[in-house]
């Protein structure tokens, strides 16, 4: 599929799938040419007798990102015709940036309760006793505590200036709950007539957190 119209694979029952083919070359031949950089086919289960009942769950070494699963699946098959139907229920943690390596380093953002300040000021160098360095034209909103507990993931740089610390809010990867039903089957009326029958109703959620925008509000002198 092409990037403007791609399949969710997400709304997909794990249960109904048998098995997963992929094609590193391209297929165009076969499958148009969306796929000249080559195909995932996602093969559904047909024959299928009796019942089963499935349950799975991943944790992994570095917080964020579990997996569970659990799924129940029934078929029918006979000479002349198949049925299989079942539900299925995935899900998989958020991972956020904090939790992982390299995580616990603050975010730093000049958007972050800044104004833009058009002269050039110098202030004490923490570093540097006796040394002074250039402050720049993004100043801290007056008024605003940046390191104030009701204000948290703000910080002050060296420079002065407030920064906010994205890291403590990101995620590398988003949630995904996944709720599926499905029935599938065909029947051989006779030699020259088949009937087939597809339903499925799934429900996908999905929640990501990430960096925030950074964006800009202009004022003009006097605004209060």
């Amino acid at each position: 599929m092409s990037a403007s119209s791609g399949a969710d694979l997400n709304a997909i029952p794990l249960a109904a799938v048998e098995r997963i083919e992929i094609l590193s070359d391209g297929a165009s031949a076969v499958y148009g040419s969306d796929a000249i950089g080559g195909v995932v086919n996602v093969i559904l289960r047909k024959d299928f007798n009796g019942a089963e009942l499935r349950y799975g769950y991943g944790s992994t070494a570095i917080t964020g990102g579990d997996l569970e699963d659990v799924s129940g699946l029934f078929g029918l098959s006979t000479d002349r015709g198949r049925l299989i139907g079942g539900a299925a229920k995935s899900s998989r943690g958020m991972v956020y940036t904090r939790d992982q390596i390299g995580g616990k380093s603050m975010g730093n953002s000049t958007y972050g309760n800044n104004y833009f300040d058009q002269f050039r000021r110098f202030v004490d160098d923490p570093d540097n006793a006796g040394q002074q360095i250039p402050q720049g034209w993004v100043r801290p909103v007056p008024g605003f505590e940046c390191n104030d507990a009701a204000n948290p993931g703000f910080w002050t740089q060296s420079t002065g200036n407030c920064s906010f610390d994205f890291n403590s809010v990101a995620a590398n990867e988003a949630s995904v709950d996944n709720t599926s039903l499905f029935v599938r089957g065909d029947y051989q009326i006779n030699d020259d007539w088949t009937v087939y029958m597809t339903a499925t109703n799934t429900r996908v959620k999905t929640f990501g957190r990430y960096a925030p925008v950074p964006g800009v509000v202009q004022a003009s002198n006097g605004t209060s």
